[in-house]
């Protein structure tokens, strides 16, 4: 038989092909084989950082290496975004997504953001959730929906306080309004604290916010909650309707957390990172951490957490534009 002179090359082709088809599954094996970079993009003791925190010290426990929450704050968490939408997507860098960046934001800004929350990220899973609460001060003589509502029509153009503009506590109030068809002003300031402390001091009468940090003053009498957003009650106030059960089917508009990565992660990388979360999540101790600061953990795989994503981008495109709301992006 003649010699095949292809027979060398044809075998070099197939043991190179061979080889690169053996090693990716091996680089997927080995993941992680060093510390993973949390990026949170909001400050310090926030609303993100705390329940992020939680996280990724209970994923370093199950994943062997480190998990380093850093902050990188500005332009409404889409700093940190776009730091993690440009990283090399190997599932070292990863990304604390929240409503503000793959839920209202884009939905928001006259400009829009730097990074496009869908195309540039691929999905890990939810961490948790957290609902607002609408609360009045106690000489404001509503107790429940039906008695605000009448309050807020009795005498139209009331004020109510907001931190920040755009956030999910003022388009629950926005929703509300619509549904409802009452209107009072959003006076909007510069985080939760100073808003709280104008309520509680009877300067302004209600509120939306937050559940977390209006905890204290419920607790303490100094403010009087109405309602919750979520469709469900909130396990730190089970006595508190949602608005969904009082006259307002339908109605959910909840701030959430979850990992994202960097489009184009390896799926095999994505599925070690979401087994390591919802692990993490069905643990106990991390439940109960996670639910003192008033997050509710919700365990979903990646594709599920992508399918939420993308309706919450469209129900917060949708209610933007009926409230004729727009923002510039900040700096």
């Amino acid at each position: 038989m003649a010699n095949n002179p292809k027979g060398p090359l044809l075998a070099a082709v197939l043991t190179v092909a061979f080889s690169a088809f053996a090693s990716a599954p091996s680089h997927a094996q080995s993941f992680p084989s060093r510390p993973i970079h949390l990026i949170i993009g909001f400050p310090a003791g926030g609303g993100s950082d705390v329940p992020g925190r939680i996280v990724a010290n209970k994923l370093a426990e199950v994943l062997g290496q480190p998990v380093v929450a850093e902050n990188r704050t500005g332009a409404g968490g889409f700093i940190g975004a776009e730091m993690v939408a440009r990283a090399a997507p190997d599932g070292y860098t990863i990304y604390g997504c929240s409503i503000s960046t793959h839920g209202t934001g884009p939905a928001l800004y006259k400009t829009p953001p730097p990074v496009d929350p869908e195309k540039d990220f691929s999905f890990v899973g939810m961490i948790g959730w957290n609902a607002n609460v609408l609360m009045v001060h106690p000489s404001v003589p509503v107790k429940t929906v039906a008695e605000f509502v009448a309050w807020a029509k009795a005498e139209p153009k009331k004020s109510y306080a907001v931190a920040g503009v755009g956030g999910s506590p003022q388009l629950a109030m926005e929703l509300f309004k619509q549904m409802a068809g009452f209107d009072v002003v959003s006076v909007p300031y510069r985080g939760d604290a100073p808003a709280r402390l104008d309520v509680v001091g009877g300067h302004v009468p209600a509120m939306f916010g937050g559940l977390g940090p209006q905890l204290p003053a419920i607790r303490a009498g100094q403010a009087r909650p109405i309602a919750v957003t979520s469709s469900e009650r909130d396990p730190s106030l089970p006595d508190v309707p949602t608005l969904a059960e009082s006259g307002y089917p339908g109605f959910k508009i909840i701030s959430w957390l979850g990992l994202c990565a960097p489009a184009k992660t390896p799926q095999p990388v994505l599925d070690t990172l979401n087994a390591a979360l919802v692990k993490v999540l069905n643990q106990p101790d991390t439940r109960a951490q996670l639910l003192q600061n008033t997050v509710n953990p919700q365990p979903m795989s990646g594709a599920e957490f992508a399918s939420y994503v993308s309706s919450e981008l469209e129900k917060y495109r949708k209610l933007v534009k009926a409230a004729g709301l727009s923002l510039e992006l900040e700096k």
